[in-house]
C-alpha cells in the first residue's frame, strides 16, 4: 500500500485488514471515504488532504473494535473526520492533526508525540488518554460519556484556548507536568477541582501544573475528594 488515493480513483474506499509500511508514503486527497472493517496499521507516512468542503471521512462499525493505528513515521492529517468505530491510537513517531473531527469512537489513545489543533471530541465513550507529549490548541470536548475527556497520565502536556462542555469530567491529572492555559470548563460533571478538572497523586509522584486564565462555570480549589496533602502544585 503506497501512493494517492483520490476520488477519481473511487469515492470509497473499503479496508478489511491493511498496513502501510515502514519507508513507504500514503497521500489521501479530498472527498474521499475510507471504510474500515479491520485493522488499519501505518508504518509508514500518511498525509491526509481533506478541506473545509471536502473533508476526508474515516468511518466503520463501533460495535467492533477495529481501530487505526499510528505504529510509526510521520502523520500530517487536515480536515478528517474519524466516525463511528472503536480506536484511534498513535503509538510511535510524530503526529499532527488539524481541524479535524473525532466522533462515536470508544477512545483515542496517544502515546507519542502528538499535536491537535482546532480539532472536536465529540460523544466518545471514553476522551483522550496521553501517557507522553500531547498538543491541544483551539480544540473542543463535548459530551464525552466516559470518566474523562482528556486523562493526561504520566507525559507532558500544553493546553491552550481549549473548551470543555457537558463531559462526565473534564479533564484528570495523574503524574504529568504542563499548562493549561485560556480554556473554557462548563457543564462538566464531578467536580474535583475547578469545573471538572482531577489532580490525582500520592507520596510516590507530583504533578506540576501551570493552570492561567481559564473560564469556569464554577470554581473549586480544592473539592471534598481531594484533600490538602495531594503532593501537587498548582501555579
Amino acid at each position: 500500500m503506497s501512493g494517492t488515493w483520490n476520488t477519481a480513483m473511487a469515492d470509497t474506499f473499503r479496508i478489511t485488514s491493511a498496513t502501510l509500511l515502514s519507508g513507504r508514503t500514503l497521500t489521501i486527497a479530498p472527498g474521499v471515504v475510507v471504510v474500515i472493517d479491520g485493522p488499519f496499521r501505518i508504518q509508514g507516512d500518511l498525509t491526509v488532504m481533506g478541506t473545509n468542503t471536502a473533508k476526508v471521512i474515516f468511518t466503520g462499525d463501533s460495535a467492533n473494535t477495529v481501530s487505526i493505528m499510528i505504529l510509526n513515521g510521520e502523520s500530517n492529517i487536515q480536515h478528517a473526520v474519524f466516525d463511528d468505530f472503536y480506536q484511534l491510537r498513535v503509538q510511535t513517531g510524530e503526529s499532527n492533526f488539524e481541524n479535524c473531527e473525532v466522533r462515536n469512537l470508544y477512545q483515542v489513545l496517544v502515546e507519542s508525540d502528538t499535536r491537535f489543533s482546532q480539532c472536536t471530541f465529540e460523544s466518545l465513550s471514553y476522551g483522550i488518554r496521553s501517557t507522553d507529549y500531547i498538543e491541544l490548541v483551539q480544540s473542543v470536548f463535548r459530551n464525552i460519556r466516559g470518566t474523562d475527556a482528556l486523562y493526561l497520565l504520566d507525559g507532558k502536556f500544553d493546553i491552550d484556548g481549549c473548551e470543555f462542555y457537558n463531559n462526565s469530567r473534564a479533564m484528570r491529572i495523574v503524574f504529568a507536568d504542563g499548562r493549561v492555559t485560556n480554556s473554557v470548563f462548563k457543564g462538566n460533571g464531578d467536580v474535583n477541582i475547578s469545573g471538572g478538572v482531577m489532580f490525582n497523586s500520592s507520596s510516590s509522584g507530583i504533578s506540576e501544573v501551570e493552570f492561567t486564565y481559564n473560564t469556569f462555570d464554577s470554581m473549586y480549589v480544592l473539592g471534598a475528594e481531594v484533600p490538602f496533602s495531594f503532593p501537587y502544585q498548582l501555579r
